[in-house]
């Protein structure tokens, strides 16, 4: 689970987001950004995304935090 999911709506003031569920709902009206920071003992992983509503409607994302990433094998 993320530590902190925060968002913005265009250029106004950033929001931090309440997980229900495991899933995050964003109120946007057209361009946004979304910051999702994920945390640990050892330190922290953030991640900032930015779309418009038209172009994405669900975006999964995972905390990775001290994962090995994954390798494509040929």
């Amino acid at each position: 689970m993320p530590t902190l999911v925060s968002y913005r709506d265009g250029h106004g003031p950033w929001q931090t987001q309440s997980s229900v569920g495991g899933d995050y709902q964003l109120h946007v009206t057209n361009d946004f950004q979304f910051l999702v920071v994920c945390a640990d003992s050892t330190g922290f992983d953030a991640r900032e995304f930015a779309s418009t509503s038209s172009e994405v409607s669900h975006e999964y994302v995972l905390c990775s935090k001290n994962r090995v990433p994954v390798q494509t094998l040929r």
